[in-house]
């Protein structure tokens, strides 16, 4: 397995490396975006505009790095006569990497300072009307999740719609 793993991160590398710098600029853009709307008090217009922010950078940094990435990677074993992968295969294994990187770069941010969970949390309870008690525990139960764990559905409907959108532009080189 240790000869298989090699082989694989060997082969892999172009494709791991595109993914973990989509996460990395996702990160980093959704974070200094969130964090400046941090400085001011949550207000609904924020609350309603914060789970969207990652879906946004996801997207656009995902096609336009994976298009061209791929693009480049795909023509340079065309003109080399190597054995292409299938498209499919290499922009879900990008978007795994990346939507992985991401995650775990939230969730370690979260581990130390969970300020922006709390805000997002305490921002929804604010909006809410006549809360009750269970609506109370949930929203407190949501503030203890790092905000891309709290936004999963939009972040997983970016997902998607990244790869179909990558899909459609990825082109395929024939022999």
């Amino acid at each position: 397995t240790k000869h298989f793993m090699k082989n694989f991160l060997i082969k892999n590398e172009k494709l791991i490396n595109v993914g973990v710098i989509i996460g990395l600029i996702s990160f980093f853009l959704t974070f200094l975006t969130t964090f400046s709307l941090q400085m001011d008090k949550m207000s609904i217009i924020k609350i309603s505009f914060l789970p969207l922010i990652f879906g946004f950078y996801y997207f656009f940094t995902f096609v336009l790095s994976s298009v061209v990435s791929l693009n480049k990677i795909n023509s340079i074993a065309h003109k080399n006569r190597e054995k292409q992968p299938r498209k499919f295969k290499q922009i879900l294994f990008i978007a795994i990497v990346s939507f992985g990187f991401y995650y775990i770069l939230d969730s370690v941010v979260f581990l130390f300072d969970d300020s922006l969970s709390k805000d997002y949390a305490n921002g929804i309870l604010s909006i809410t009307e006549n809360p009750t008690k269970k609506d109370i525990t949930e929203i407190d139960n949501l503030s203890k999740l790092p905000l891309c764990i709290q936004n999963s559905f939009l972040n997983i409907i970016s997902f998607f719609f990244s790869i179909l959108f990558s899909y459609i532009f990825v082109k395929k080189f024939k022999d």
